[in-house]
């Protein structure tokens, strides 16, 4: 039953969005997660929820909801200009290279070992 509520608030799209940003303070992760689900699919007429999406991207304790929180953002398009500087900064915890591990510049990181020539796929870590 709660999928296809949140099914038919999608469906309803820019009216529902009040509805949906209430449901983001549930404790529930997997309830705010599918809340933010559902701001994504109505897209850029979910812009009235970017400041709540912004504050879960960086706050939100469930890894999940915060990546959804960014495909959400991502789903409103240009209106969510202001959330740059909050997923560039997303971006750079992401990426931040242990002390130690630093390539001077123009070098490659050994991907592993083997031989030269070998050829090794990259490891999806989503």
């Amino acid at each position: 039953m709660r999928q296809t509520a949140i099914d038919a608030l999608t469906r309803i799209g820019e009216s529902a969005v009040p509805a949906l940003v209430n449901l983001l303070d549930d404790p529930d992760a997997k309830l705010r997660s599918e809340a933010v689900i559902a701001l994504a699919r109505i897209g850029p007429e979910a812009r009235g929820a970017l400041p709540r999406l912004i504050a879960l991207v960086e706050n939100d304790p469930d890894e999940a909801v915060r990546k959804n929180a960014v495909r959400a953002i991502g789903q409103i398009g240009p209106a969510a200009a202001p959330a740059v500087p909050v997923l560039v900064e997303q971006l750079r915890a992401e990426v931040e290279i242990p002390a130690g591990n630093e390539h001077p510049a123009g070098s490659t990181p050994s991907r592993g070992r083997g031989r030269p020539g070998d050829r090794t796929e990259p490891t999806d870590q989503h």
